[in-house]
C-alpha cells in the first residue's frame, strides 16, 4: 500500500476535480502535464478550466485524462513545427530536436 508522502510525490500523478456542465469528475495528470496544460492556457488567455472543457467537447471515443495529454502533445508538435519553419521563435525554454 503506498503511503501519503509517496502518493503526493513530484513523481505521482495528482487528481483534480473538475466540472463539466454539472458533472464533477477527476483528472489523474503527472505534475509536468498538468503545467503544460497551464502554460498553454496562459498562452491562449484562457483558463485552464476553459481548455479543458474545449477538449472534452472535442473528443471523441477517448477518456478525458487522454485526450488532455493528445491535445498537449498536439500543442507542442505545432510549436516545433512552426519554430523549424521558421514562423515562430523557439520557446523560452527552448525544445528539443
Amino acid at each position: 500500500m503506498k503511503t501519503k508522502a509517496i502518493r503526493n510525490s513530484a513523481r505521482s500523478a495528482p487528481s483534480r476535480s473538475i466540472w463539466i456542465g454539472s458533472h464533477r469528475t477527476s483528472v489523474r495528470l503527472e505534475p509536468v502535464m498538468w503545467a503544460a496544460l497551464n502554460d498553454i492556457a496562459v498562452e491562449r488567455g484562457k483558463t485552464v478550466h476553459d481548455g479543458v472543457l474545449e477538449i472534452h467537447r472535442a473528443r471523441i471515443g477517448t477518456s478525458l485524462t487522454a485526450a488532455i495529454r493528445i491535445y498537449i502533445v498536439e500543442h507542442y508538435r505545432e510549436a516545433l513545427r512552426r519554430c523549424r519553419e521558421g514562423k515562430a521563435p523557439p520557446s523560452p525554454a527552448g525544445l528539443l530536436v
